[in-house]
């Protein structure tokens, strides 16, 4: 318990650091001035949590640099959804890269190589597509469903 302690808090002190010298400043004012629907907003935060997962090589450093990145463009009231968002991209997408914890302590432990083990973690990879597709259908209903109702109206 100790150990994972220690890992939770080095990625807070890796993502404070890096917040203090205002690393994610220019990222995060970018971000603010895109217009983001819901999938898109998903997919920017799992290419994110990808780009964080990879430099920072943990799970939790990539679960607290996306959350500090990507907080401001979820509003207050969809904390939920963000929550969502972090958990189908960060948490599925860290163990899909090699030199990452996540799947390095897999793949010593089985004793496969960094890339054997990837077509049989199909969920890593297939689920977060999936995720994607649902959202932007559901967002394409909803348009279409308010469209129809402007029509009506």
């Amino acid at each position: 318990m100790l150990k994972a302690s220690f890992v939770v808090f080095a990625a807070c002190a890796l993502a404070g650091i890096l917040e203090g010298i205002r690393v994610f400043s220019g990222i995060k004012q970018h971000l603010l001035n895109m217009r983001l629907n819901q999938h898109k907003r998903y997919g920017l935060t799992t290419f994110i949590s990808t780009l964080t997962a990879a430099f920072g090589c943990s799970q939790s450093i990539a679960v607290v640099m996306t959350d500090e990145i990507m907080r401001d463009c979820y509003k207050k009231e969809e904390n939920y959804q963000f929550a969502l968002d972090i958990e189908n991209s960060c948490i599925l997408t860290s163990a899909l890269i090699p030199w990452n914890i996540a799947a390095l302590i897999c793949t010593t432990t089985l004793n496969v190589s960094m890339y054997g083990f990837v077509p049989y973690a199909f969920y890593l990879y297939v689920f977060p597509i999936l995720y994607f597709l649902y959202s932007w259908y559901k967002e394409a209903r909803m348009i279409k469903a308010v469209h129809s109702f402007k029509r009506v109206g």
